[in-house]
């Protein structure tokens, strides 16, 4: 089994994970209480919830990481060094991620509730502009990544659908994200203002947008997936039906004959002749079969 073959069908697994976490946290997010427009969360009781979905995201960045070295060599078959190095960075970020997400998490749990936050704005302000300029970056690699992915259409099924899916999302996740965060802040001041009014429509308008980004993310992992299929079925299958068939012509095996004419090496004519009537003597057979 080829590695962009396996490579296609972890994204099969990453798309469960993804749906898997994302349908926890909505859940979460929906029996959360909303009180003076803040969400109030139980330690405690999220404990459970925060250690499941921090092992799913783990295990679906690293088997993200080995599905985007599948385009490491899609980028290699298809002579096209944009998708390889753009799939090479793309790797590096996932593993960069695993170690800050872990740290974060470790880091996090033990960190004192009660320290003084001394950071000064200065020092915020410089943590912004890095987590700025680092989606920034990451942005554009996936844009490169996905024009990658375009061209590589010509050759193998469902590469465009990927990368115009991929330059899609990468338009409207951020705006829908964007909404959702402004929902989700004048939310808190309508409810601090007016008690009244309805927290599950609040809910509700800031679910939709991140359940469209879901459906987003999950077309695009399908067709990312079975464009990995797809170029495994041009490339990891090739050169098996003569390369890996050794028929014995006249004491000269054809895996020899055909190593041979492949480095310039001429074989006689006697070695051709065999080559032929053994290949001819299935056919003959079948004729015999219907005389």
């Amino acid at each position: 089994m080829g590695v962009m073959k396996i490579a296609g069908w972890i994204g099969f697994v990453v798309l469960i994970l993804t749906i898997i976490s994302s349908s926890i946290a909505i859940i979460s997010f929906i029996g959360s209480d909303l009180s003076s427009g803040l969400i109030v969360a139980d330690e405690e009781s999220n404990a459970p919830i925060d250690v499941i979905l921090f092992i799913i995201l783990i295990a679906a960045f690293l088997l993200s990481m080995f599905f985007l070295y599948g385009f490491v060599k899609m980028g290699q078959h298809v002579k096209s060094r944009l998708l390889k190095n753009c799939a090479w960075i793309l790797v590096s970020i996932l593993a960069i991620m695993i170690i800050l997400i872990s740290l974060g998490f470790f880091m996090g749990g033990s960190s004192d509730s009660t320290k003084q936050n001394d950071t000064s704005l200065t020092k915020s302000l410089i943590i912004l502009g890095a987590i700025g300029a680092f989606l920034i970056f990451v942005i554009t690699v996936s844009t490169l990544f996905y024009v990658g992915m375009i061209d590589a259409g010509q050759r193998i099924k469902f590469a465009r659908a990927s990368g115009i899916t991929g330059v899609l999302s990468l338009s409207i996740i951020p705006i829908l994200s964007t909404i959702g965060l402004t929902v989700s802040s004048f939310g808190a001041l309508i409810i601090i203002l007016n008690p009244a009014v309805s927290i599950t429509a609040l809910k509700a308008a800031y679910i939709t947008p991140a359940v469209i980004n879901l459906l987003f993310g999950c077309v695009l992992l399908t067709f990312m997936s079975l464009s990995l299929l797809s170029a495994s079925r041009e490339f990891e299958s090739e050169n098996k039906n003569v390369s890996q068939t050794v028929v014995s012509t006249h004491g000269y095996p054809a895996q020899q004959l055909y190593n041979e004419h492949n480095s310039g090496v001429q074989p006689t004519n006697q070695q051709y002749l065999g080559l032929q009537q053994a290949t001819l003597q299935p056919v003959n057979a079948q004729q015999s079969n219907y005389q």
